[in-house]
């Protein structure tokens, strides 16, 4: 008979050994693998797109982008683009998109003064004259403009007289934009046959602060037409006068003068002598030197000069002509008298300064 402590180790014995056909029946695990996962085969019954993986949006991820959904209204569409203050991701392209914002206002531009010289003067002669006189003044930041009418093949003479010959002039046709006369050119004196009917601007400048001048302007019929001169009007003796003495050529002054000539010397008797001996005696006197000029003759009479007095209240001198840069030396001065009988103008008389009058 067995005894009570053998009988406890054979009951053992037997449950170890029931426990140990249970784990060798079971399959085998390998580390932390998980067991098998057997795959779903698709049906023809199913849907494509019930075949494509879904992702599920991350918990938090959902609570913080959730918005409310406000149905839309029955607002009409507006035709204004929508203007947002994010800014725009860049492109694929590569190009560097800049913020939407509001769009500037536009700007009023305000055009500045208009600094363009005023309208040119047209010069009009009174009936029956074919020249006139302009008397002005003008400064060295601006110019005065003028403008006349000449017909193609009539001659057109342009004289000016300034304080020391500082006054100048060019000339070009309004039409074809011609120059005729340049600024370069300092010559006072102009005169040529034009070739094209049209109108014709000149320009007086200075490059002093501010000059008086006379413009004198004549235009005559063309070659062959211009009747015997008869001086009824100043600026015609004036012109020829001035170009007869610049060019030295006295006989064209001949019909300027009566049959006699008044030629005072200053400070001194003076004579009067027939007016072909007068013309004569002029050689050389005028423009020998190159520096001959007429100015206005305002000057002289601000020092207290008196333009009249040499010839006598019978004489009929109506204007006095100062003329500078007389002689070899240039120092020699003058005043041409100029004297109104029966309506016709003349070159009455002369009176010279030895280097000036004082």
């Amino acid at each position: 008979m067995l005894n009570h402590q053998s009988t406890r180790g054979l009951i053992l014995f037997l449950l170890l050994l029931f426990v140990s056909g249970c784990v060798t029946n079971s399959p085998p695990f390998e580390g932390d693998q998980s067991p098998p996962v057997t795959p779903v085969t698709p049906t023809a019954d199913l849907p494509e797109e019930a075949l494509t993986p879904t992702a599920v949006p991350d918990p938090i991820e959902t609570a913080t982008t959730q918005a409310t959904v406000v149905p839309p209204t029955a607002t009409p569409l507006s035709s204004e683009p929508v203007i947002t203050q994010n800014p725009i991701e860049p492109t694929d392209e590569g190009v560097t998109a800049t913020p939407i914002v509001d769009p500037p206002q536009e700007a009023t531009v305000t055009p500045p003064p208009s600094s363009a010289q005023p309208a040119p003067v047209r010069i009009m002669f009174e009936p029956g004259a074919v020249s006139g006189v302009v008397n002005d003044f003008v400064t060295h930041s601006e110019s005065d403009s003028y403008v006349f009418r000449a017909e193609a093949g009539q001659k057109v003479s342009i004289a000016i007289v300034s304080a020391g010959g500082t006054a100048g002039f060019n000339l070009a046709g309004v039409n074809d934009g011609s120059p005729l006369k340049r600024l370069e050119n300092e010559m006072s004196i102009w005169q040529d046959t034009v070739r094209t009917t049209q109108d014709y601007q000149l320009n007086v400048v200075t490059p002093h602060e501010s000059v008086a001048y006379e413009l004198s302007l004549t235009i005559l019929p063309p070659a062959g037409e211009r009747p015997t001169p008869n001086y009824r009007f100043l600026s015609e003796l004036l012109l020829d006068l001035t170009i007869g003495l610049r060019e030295q050529d006295y006989s064209s002054l001949r019909p300027l003068l009566k049959d006699t000539f008044h030629s005072i010397q200053y400070r001194s008797e003076g004579a009067v002598i027939p007016a072909d001996q007068a013309l004569s005696g002029m050689t050389g006197l005028f423009g020998s030197s190159g520096n001959f000029y007429l100015a206005p003759s305002n000057g002289l009479e601000q020092q207290g000069f008196d333009l009249f007095a040499p010839w006598g209240p019978e004489a009929g001198v109506v204007k006095g002509l100062y003329a500078v840069g007389l002689g070899d030396s240039g120092e020699d001065e003058a005043i041409l008298a100029i004297s109104l009988n029966e309506d016709r103008y003349y070159w009455h008389g002369m009176y010279f300064a030895t280097f000036g009058f004082e």
